[in-house]
């Protein structure tokens, strides 16, 4: 295959991706590596993200569609570093210019995070004590060292500092940390377990993973305070005046509620009625 049939398959709205084609693009940049082409074998690397960014993004659709939640996750994590790391690299393009579908994948990844209930995330505290270039394999110095990049592509090639030698220090359960790989989960009692019902509902109602979508959180109060005055007794039982006790707890007077509005695709009659959940 030729760079132009790879970029007219990666330009489709594919839901299966042949194993053949990810072969072709890395033995095509294998071959551009070697021959020390480093424009061709970087738009390699650049085609192979683009494929397994697309693969990711309906690998965890099917895998929110058959509840297999802990693995759907990880799988948007991952695919969501792998967009990034091309962002740093190649422009994705935009809302308007998206032959690749990057931009739709982006967001809709942002969009199912909103819809997961991982709170709580487990997040480990080490000491890095040598890290070496993968590209030259010098070992990195606060001044001085090699000229390579972190996240950058050099001939075909991703550079990361590689972590030789670590001391392991704590280990610590965390809200919105930036690494949201490891999920602390509850295992008893069953009524602390997480709840999946707004991915559920997305589900039962999508006809297909490329189908738009949009998701609004709205801050409404909570009905058994709806009606509460300063002075009457707080509804929560303890006996205490509402403005001495739950008036301002947020967390108590408020709940998120999630608006899932289904947009037309394009092509499709602007004038029909958009599908609510």
């Amino acid at each position: 295959m030729t760079i132009t049939e790879i970029e007219q398959f990666l330009k489709k709205q594919n839901q299966i991706f042949p194993d053949d084609i990810i072969r072709e693009i890395e033995q095509k940049r294998a071959e551009a590596i070697k021959a020390q082409n480093e424009e061709e074998a970087n738009e390699y690397w650049r085609l192979a993200v683009i494929y397994y960014v697309q693969k990711g993004y309906i690998t965890m659709y099917n895998m929110v569609r058959s509840k297999n939640y802990r693995m759907a996750w990880e799988t948007l994590r991952q695919t969501d570093m792998q967009l990034v790391t091309l962002g740093r690299n190649f422009s994705i393009g935009t809302s308007l210019d998206d032959p690749y579908h990057l931009v739709y994948i982006r967001d809709m990844l942002n969009k199912y995070e909103l819809l997961f209930p991982y709170e709580i995330f487990v997040c480990r505290e080490s000491l890095i004590k040598e890290q070496k270039c993968s590209i030259c394999g010098e070992t990195v110095k606060l001044r001085g060292g090699c000229n390579h990049v972190p996240g950058k592509i050099y001939m075909g090639e991703l550079c990361m500092h590689e972590t030789t030698d670590f001391e392991y220090k704590d280990l610590k359960a965390v809200r919105d940390p930036f690494d949201k790989f490891e999920i602390l989960e509850p295992y008893e009692p069953k009524e602390m377990t997480y709840s999946f019902a707004l991915l559920e509902m997305l589900m039962g109602s999508l006809r297909s993973p490329y189908e738009y979508w949009e998701v609004e959180i709205v801050r409404d109060k909570n009905p058994e305070y709806a009606r509460v005055g300063r002075n009457d007794k707080c509804p929560c039982g303890s006996g205490k005046k509402f403005k001495h006790c739950c008036m301002n707890d947020e967390k108590k007077m408020y709940f998120d509620h999630y608006k899932i509005r289904m947009m037309n695709e394009p092509g499709e009659n602007v004038d029909q009625p958009l599908r609510m959940i």
